[in-house]
This record gives structure tokens, sequence and C-alpha cells, in this order.
């Protein structure tokens, strides 16, 4: 499993802001960096291989549980549910999504979120999270 927090050390370490680490990676914006950060967003593997190369670490530095390879302690945010898999998809097929409208999306199929959380969201489509996102930017959240 990714280390969401080796990957903010690695970063820090090589003095990358989140912005050029993601110029590195060849990404448009910070925005992927800050939800692997955040742990919203798991990187793949071919990802993980370029963030070692450009922060020095060994790849599996930020997947192995080594107590060699730590990162400090810190104090940490309680676990986050994996995001739905229409939401991410409904991200990876190019949809323009603020971090902020991602995290309050999620926020609908997060357990820990009885106000916002709505029953079934885990499993809904793409599109349910579409239209969603267009209710929410209607409303003037998003």
């Amino acid at each position: 499993m990714f280390d969401r927090w080796r990957l903010r050390k690695a970063r820090e370490d090589a003095g990358l802001t989140q912005a050029e680490l993601a110029r590195r990676l060849g990404k448009k914006s910070a925005d992927s960096v800050r939800k692997y950060e955040r742990g919203l967003v798991e990187p793949p593997g071919h990802v993980v291989a370029q963030i070692a190369k450009v922060t020095g670490k060994p790849r599996r530095w930020f997947v192995e549980e080594d107590p060699s390879h730590a990162a400090p302690v810190r104090a940490r945010e309680p676990d986050a549910p994996t995001v739905p898999l229409g939401l991410q998809r409904l991200a990876d097929m190019g949809v323009p999504l603020r971090s902020d409208e991602f995290e309050d999306l999620a926020a609908y199929a997060d357990p820990r979120n009885p106000a916002r959380q709505t029953p079934g969201a885990r499993n809904w489509t793409p599109g349910q999270w579409l239209d969603l996102l267009l209710q929410e930017r209607r409303r003037g959240r998003g």
C-alpha cells in the first residue's frame, strides 16, 4: 500500500513543491500530487516509479512497511475511505474537477460524515457523480 506520508517527506526532502513535483511527473497541475498526499487517490505503479526517480528514494520506500525505512512519526488523520470507483472514473475521464470539489463529492460516500453521506453513493456511476457535481455547482457550492 502506498504511504502518502512518505511521499510528502520525500518531496520536502528533495526541496520540491507539489507543483514542481507534478511538473516533473508530467502533470498539468499539482492536483494529482495533492490527491496522492491526501490519500484520496493512490498513484499507479508507473507514477510511483517516477516519484522515486525524481525524489531519489527507492520505489519500495513508498510502499514497504519496513521499519528501517519508516517516515518520522507524526500525528495522522484517521484513514480516509477509498475514493468511490465511479467518482474516480469521472476524474479519470478528464472532467474538470477542482480539488475542493473532488473532496466535497467524496464526502457523499464517506461513512465518517453522516451529515453528507448518501446511502449507496459508493456504487454510483460516473454519470450519477456528474449529475451531483452539476447540482452542487448550481447551488453555488462548486
